[in-house]
């Protein structure tokens, strides 16, 4: 399958956008909304995985992250794109995450919901649907450097 963009952390509006346009590519990503919000629009294809909920009881286990990602119909040979709805940490922490469970082909969107309106501004009513995924975590990343930006990503996401 390759790589869509070579193991960008940060990917713009516009790169999504092509990508989304081609069908083949289209289904190969994973498009993550963060910070989903009930009876707002998102973005085409996207996917909620509202990082709040992940870390209710602090870090998520292997097993907990795995089960959220298959819930929204990820595999372990997709691309994974997150965006928040300004809320940077939100998907800072998430990108962090996937890469301490062990998927490197995840990026960030950079400026969020705000710069997708602002190139394309095609939204849509709902979340896109997806029968289960295959997405499997490794176990946590030994990187204790990494475990600790999370862990401090955390704790400033929960106080504001």
């Amino acid at each position: 399958m390759g790589n869509i963009n070579g193991h960008e952390t940060r990917v713009t509006a516009a790169w999504l956008r092509m990508r989304l346009a081609e069908a083949e590519t289209a289904q190969r990503i994973c498009l993550i909304d963060a910070t989903p919000t009930a009876d707002a629009p998102c973005l085409p294809y996207a996917r909620p995985l509202a990082v709040r909920t992940l870390l209710n009881d602090g870090m998520p286990t292997p097993e907990e992250f795995q089960a959220a990602l298959r819930a929204i119909g990820a595999t372990s040979f997709d691309q994974v794109v997150i965006y928040d709805r300004n809320l940077p940490l939100a998907s800072s922490i998430l990108w962090r995450l996937f890469r301490c469970f062990g998927h490197r082909d995840a990026c960030i969107l950079d400026g969020g919901y705000d710069a997708w309106c602002t190139v394309s501004g095609e939204l849509v009513e709902s979340y896109s649907k997806h029968e289960a995924g295959t997405w499997r975590a490794a176990g946590v990343s030994a990187d204790r450097e990494l475990l600790a930006e999370i862990d401090a990503l955390r704790q400033m996401f929960r106080a504001g």
